[in-house]
């Protein structure tokens, strides 16, 4: 009665009996997966259009690439490799500076050192300056126009010495006589010092006593000088006989050494460059079993876990990635087989109870005797699904599917009252005819 009267409310007034409730009960579910349809549909239509420049998190796909363990490794390698070149570049600089120092106070020295071997004789501190190598007596320089000892002849040393001498790219000469400018070595120098310079220093270095160093700014850069004094070989008077001066252009041979530099800078940045390019290479044909793994993990699905990563044939991290994922593939393809067999095997189990306790309604007649055996017989099936439900949710909590197993009862008691049931006909004769229960219950090690 209850089961026609949803059939009537469900629109099937005209039908009755048990057939109509069964078509009606079907006509319903097929009307629930309608609507379900309809409604997957519409959310199909709803979702957005996947977008090219966001991967399937959604985030931007450049920024994942700039954050990506490729990009990370080569921005530490370009760092890393930038810092020492640049270092490198730095402390080289530093040194060609260095040497350029001691390279312009030794060719000041040594241009000094070569007006005293011209002069000869002895020096203030009466040591010979030069020596003749045969008799080892100390040499006195001589006019070669002449022969005449230099004696006090200042000019002529200072004409001698710098027609002989030529001064380097960025050096100058100049001597002074009598607090008086004398004469300038032939090339024209950069910046004429000898009449530019700070009257001052001028004056300091035409009337100087004693040899003096330094250093001056000048509108090329800084100078740095030596000058040396000539005074009477009898050590007389206060005044010098004259005053020769040698200059350094600092500045302008430090362009040299910037020069270099500048070389060594573009040929170093270039060089990293292409070592960039090619550790990008190297890095990507490195992390390639990587993306593979990730791949890989995007296409698996619980339908098909047969996907594996092909191992690298070497013997370093990135193959035992690949076994180690590989393996957990295969665990998780076993565990999955074992749940799609619990589930069937469990649904199977499910269908018993349902079929007899349909069958058993279905049948139902009027005699109060087969509705009670009917009722029995209906709550004691509810019963074993009841049961069975329990331990289904005893092992989704113990999350064990696999060390279950379903076999056929095998002990000689009937595990329910149904094996021979007296099957109750639509018009109530009493008459009977054995009914087979499906005999199965689950068994387990867990």
């Amino acid at each position: 009665a209850t089961m026609t009267g949803r059939a009537t409310m469900a629109g099937r007034a005209t039908m009755t009996g048990r057939a109509t409730a069964t078509m009606t009960g079907r006509a319903t579910t097929t009307g629930r997966a309608t609507t379900t349809g309809r409604a997957t549909m519409g959310d199909r239509r709803q979702s957005p259009a996947p977008d090219a420049a966001r991967d399937m998190t959604g985030t931007p796909r450049w920024r994942r690439l700039v954050r990506s363990a490729q990009a990370r490794i080569l921005a530490w390698y370009v760092v890393l490799l930038a810092f020492g070149l640049t270092a490198s570049i730095l402390v080289e600089r530093q040194v060609l500076l260095a040497r350029l120092d001691e390279r312009i106070a030794q060719d000041l020295r040594q241009e000094a050192d070569e007006l005293r071997q011209l002069i000869g004789g002895r020096g203030p501190d009466g040591r010979c300056v030069s020596v003749d190598q045969t008799t080892g007596e100390c040499v006195v320089g001589r006019d070669p126009e002449d022969g005449e000892v230099f004696g006090d002849r200042v000019d002529r040393i200072f004409t001698v010495f710098l027609r002989r001498n030529i001064p380097s790219r960025y050096e100058t000469m100049f001597t002074y006589i009598g607090g008086r400018p004398f004469n300038i070595s032939g090339m024209a120098p950069p910046y004429r010092i000898d009449r530019e310079a700070d009257p001052a220093l001028l004056r300091r270095w035409a009337t100087t006593t004693a040899t003096i160093s330094g250093s001056v700014d000048s509108p090329v850069g800084r100078i740095d000088y030596l000058a040396v004094p000539l005074m009477p070989a009898d050590g007389g008077g206060d005044r010098p006989l004259g005053v020769f001066v040698v200059a350094q252009f600092r500045d302008l041979a430090r362009e040299e050494v910037d020069d270099i530099v500048n070389v060594a800078v573009i040929v170093g940045f270039g060089t990293l460059l292409v070592a960039s390019v090619v550790a990008a290479i190297a890095a990507g044909r490195i992390l390639a079993p990587v993306r593979l793994v990730t791949e890989t993990a995007r296409t698996i699905s619980e339908t098909d876990l047969s996907r594996r990563i092909p191992a690298p044939g070497t013997d370093d991290e990135i193959a035992t990635l690949a076994a180690t994922f590989n393996g957990m593939l295969e665990r998780l393809e076993d565990a999955f087989a074992t749940q799609r067999n619990f589930v069937d095997d469990a649904g199977h189990e499910l269908r018993t109870p349902i079929t007899i306790i349909r069958g058993h309604l279905e049948l139902l007649g009027d005699d109060p005797e087969d509705r009670r055996e009917t009722i029995v017989l209906v709550t004691d099936e509810l019963d074993r699904m009841n049961r069975m439900v329990d331990d289904l949710l005893v092992l989704a909590r113990l999350q064990r599917p696999a060390s279950w197993t379903w076999r056929p009862w095998t002990s000689g008691r009937s595990p329910r009252r149904c094996a021979r049931r007296p099957w109750p006909s639509a018009r109530g004769t009493g008459r009977s005819r054995p009914w087979a229960a499906a005999g199965s219950w689950a068994t387990g090690s867990g």
